[in-house]
């Protein structure tokens, strides 16, 4: 799914947690910029290895133990590359995006959805 304001974003997890009756905490992350090689290696595991967030967050952090490493920075930097190396993602994920806001605004849509944990394709919909 691709946002291309912030405003987008956090109005729609701000209806979404409205909606399902909780609040939303805030998090500020440190940016993986000027971190080459520790990208150059994410991007590795990503499009050469295929490997899964946990497999590359304890390499990474093994590799690179005086880096600070969050897993958000880092499932943020996988998904840059698997979309750089997949660019055909964009369909799916405006479909789940005109899905996701459709079940906002219609109490009545019941929709799940699943992700292969590998790929991270959308192997399920329903």
């Amino acid at each position: 799914m691709t946002f291309h304001l912030w405003t987008v974003v956090n109005r729609s997890i701000k209806a979404f947690a409205y909606h399902n009756g909780f609040s939303v905490q805030k998090y500020h992350s440190e940016k993986l910029n000027g971190k080459c090689a520790l990208l150059k290696d994410i991007k590795f595991y990503t499009q050469e290895g295929h490997l899964e967030v946990t497999d590359q967050y304890h390499l990474l952090k093994a590799s690179h133990p005086h880096h600070t490493l969050h897993k958000k920075d880092l499932y943020n930097a996988i998904q840059q590359f698997y979309n750089d190396n997949n660019p055909n993602l964009d369909d799916t994920a405006r479909l789940l995006k005109y899905l996701l806001n459709q079940r906002l605004n219609d109490n009545n849509l019941y929709m799940e959805y699943k992700f292969d944990q590998r790929t991270n394709a959308l192997a399920n919909l329903l």
